[in-house]
């Protein structure tokens, strides 16, 4: 009996993702990779899985203001005065990008990708880029014909900021935009993310505007797709989740034990915290002395009969082992038998067994006292259920 994908896709960025993936999420439909970061680690990948490559051409965006392009991005992208002529969106020589493009697509296939990334500059606020994303679209098609690719061609659509889609009237260009690059480039899916959104840092106006934002833009989007596209969203924590189980996404983009959130390349990134994932509140939590401290008095709080009981308590003996090893495990672990337990409900239902399954968490939390201070704006337990539980409906 032939084991069905599952519908999420991982982003990997590097060998210990590529050991998770193989661990907790080989059952995964593709793997998404930068091309970067598929020539570092394609021999550590499961060999029976499609791989999704992403050029990278957002990269561009941090080019566009004003970083020079480095040697690795050079080697891929052409000449230096190339990329700084296609990041500022000139589409006055049509021969540079589709120089470009044609160069970087024959590079990506050549590493027989299931699916590739459109090229595609990053949103901004204005239209300054809605010419060049267009011609990159185009050039794309006229490319895929000529080499005769037959895998899936996936448009990125990369929020950048929630200016950009907080009001309808700001949305509304740039799904009319969309359309358009979807059309042209003859796509046959997209991928939409909110590159400043992170989920849980329990934000205020996370359930009052961002989410309900990022949740009518795909609605918009949707309208206007055709409804057999392939439809991606995040990486986030728990918002991929919801837009999956509203149905507003075929494919939850997620992370493997850590990166909820997409950073566009280029950038330096600072190593992050050790994090725990504190199952029955559905939330990350910093890893220190005061966490475990706050463990322990939960466990105080917590009727010894509850399942979260269990969970708290386990983490507690394990905390230190966890803190400096087996952190992303554990998380992983969490997440893929979370995202299982929803995929296992009939698809009308998943929205309400995931609104349970934080309703559950904020009730939990209101009983508990403050996380530490590391935790900033999500202090209270049950702040990141919360505010998801209420986009859930």
């Amino acid at each position: 009996m032939t084991t069905r994908p599952a519908e999420h896709i991982p982003f990997v960025n590097t060998e210990k993702d590529c050991q998770l993936l193989s661990q907790h999420f080989s059952d995964s439909t593709v793997a998404r990779l930068s091309f970067e970061n598929y020539q570092k680690v394609k021999t550590q990948l499961p060999q029976n899985m499609g791989v999704w490559i992403d050029p990278g051409f957002d990269v561009l965006d941090r080019i566009a203001d004003g970083a020079e392009p480095d040697t690795g991005q050079v080697a891929l992208f052409g000449s230096a005065q190339s990329i700084k002529s296609v990041a500022s969106g000139d589409v006055s020589n049509k021969r540079v990008v589709e120089e470009m493009v044609r160069s970087v697509l024959n590079k990506v296939k050549a590493e027989r990708s299931a699916w590739i990334s459109i090229p595609q500059l990053a949103l901004v606020e204005d239209s300054a880029r809605n010419k060049i994303n267009r011609l990159l679209a185009q050039t794309t098609r006229t490319w895929a014909a000529e080499q005769g690719y037959r895998g899936k061609l996936i448009l990125p659509i990369v929020v950048t900021h929630q200016r950009q889609i907080n009001k309808k009237t700001d949305r509304d260009p740039k799904v009319k935009q969309a359309k358009a690059c979807y059309e042209l480039a003859g796509a046959n899916g997209f991928w939409l993310v909110e590159s400043s959104l992170y989920d849980q840092d329990g934000a205020g106006t996370f359930d009052t505007v961002r989410f309900p934002a990022l949740v009518r833009f795909h609605q918009e989007i949707n309208a206007v797709i055709p409804t057999e596209a392939i439809s991606i969203g995040g990486p986030y924590w728990g918002l991929n989740l919801v837009l999956w189980a509203k149905g507003l996404i075929r494919f939850p983009a997620i992370g493997l034990g850590n990166s909820f959130q997409y950073h566009i390349p280029g950038g330096h990134l600072q190593q992050g915290s050790a994090r725990v994932a504190l199952g029955p509140l559905k939330r990350l939590a910093v890893m220190s002395s005061e966490l475990k401290q706050w463990l322990t008095d939960s466990l105080a709080v917590v009727p010894t009969g509850d399942a979260a009981h269990a969970t708290f308590q386990q983490i507690l003996r394990n905390f230190d082992r966890l803190q400096s090893q087996e952190s992303r495990t554990q998380i992983a672990r969490f997440y893929k038998d979370w995202f299982d337990r929803i995929a296992a409900t009939p698809a009308p239902g998943r929205a309400l067994a995931l609104y349970q399954d934080f309703s559950s968490a904020y009730v939990l939390g209101k009983g508990l006292p403050e996380l530490p201070a590391t935790e900033k704006t999500a202090r209270r337990p049950e702040r990141v259920a919360q505010q998801l539980m209420m986009t859930c409906l």
